[in-house]
């Protein structure tokens, strides 16, 4: 596995595209990387992530993985790190509900940028309230939340040694590297002036609290970044990209942003 930083010459040209915009030559790349997939492969963007590209991978006896890649164009270095995510993946293996790693392709020589493939889980997860209302009752929502207040749990329990991120577990600015990493990322991609987004920005650095603790951060922990079971149990927490030591209440106000009660005026999605 390499580390985030790792320098490339440049990815070899990339192939005409078939199969939702994958090259050809991912096909044998898979063929040889998990050899329990069978040919005639068919690839399925799935729908709802809003940053690295997700697949679902079947082959012609119905096997199912999930294959991972950066998004198309270009992006600061950091950004998007599907090897970082595999590399965090496998180290929380064996402590929390995650997918399995099964293959990883670091030099970006298949496909242009590093792919990742995933075991894929068979449950269910509830983006909209239209999901929530067409499969679940009343009594199964009220099992959702304490599963995944437990799975929370779980996670900030674990040392940053576990996913090798145990040199920065002294950091206790994560609230002040995040706020000034927004705002670089605002001031370089903006178009016009927006005066509300400095004051909100001056605002919030000046009353961010003290960092309770350091530990692992999620970083975009959610009820759609959940795969449940039949018993709507957290199968599988997914989408990684974001995660790093910090403080762990960020994560469980995140949840909350985006836990909206009936009758909200504002949501952090909207239906």
């Amino acid at each position: 596995m390499t580390a985030a930083g790792h320098a490339r010459t440049g990815p070899a040209p990339i192939e005409p595209t078939r199969h939702a915009g994958l090259p050809a030559g991912v096909d044998a790349w898979l063929s040889r990387a998990v050899p329990e997939l069978q040919g005639n492969l068919r690839h399925e963007v799935i729908a709802g992530g809003r940053s690295n590209l997700t697949y679902r991978t079947t082959d012609a006896a119905g096997h199912v993985v999930v294959l991972r890649r950066p998004p198309l164009g270009s992006h600061p270095a950091t950004a998007h790190d599907v090897l970082r995510e595999a590399r965090i993946l496998r180290g929380l293996h064996g402590h929390l509900p995650v997918p399995r790693v099964l293959a990883v392709e670091e030099t970006g020589e298949v496909a242009g940028a590093p792919l990742v493939v995933l075991e894929h889980l068979d449950g269910v997860i509830l983006r909209s309230p239209a999901d929530v209302e067409r499969l679940t009752t009343e009594a199964d929502r009220a099992l959702i939340g304490p599963t995944l207040v437990d799975a929370l749990v779980a996670l900030h329990r674990l040392a940053p040694e576990v996913i090798g991120l145990g040199g920065l577990a002294r950091r206790r600015d994560y609230l002040t590297r995040q706020l000034g990493r927004w705002h670089e990322n605002w001031q370089r991609s903006r178009i016009r002036d927006l005066p509300d987004l400095q004051t909100a920005h001056e605002h919030l650095v000046a009353a961010a609290p003290g960092q309770s603790r350091s530990g692992i951060v999620h970083g975009d922990f959610r009820l759609d970044n959940c795969m449940l079971d039949s018993r709507w149990r957290v199968q599988g927490v997914l989408d990684w990209e974001l995660t790093t030591v910090g403080d762990p209440l960020a994560d469980v106000g995140q949840l909350l942003v985006y836990w909206a009660q009936a009758g909200d005026t504002a949501r952090a999605l909207h239906d």
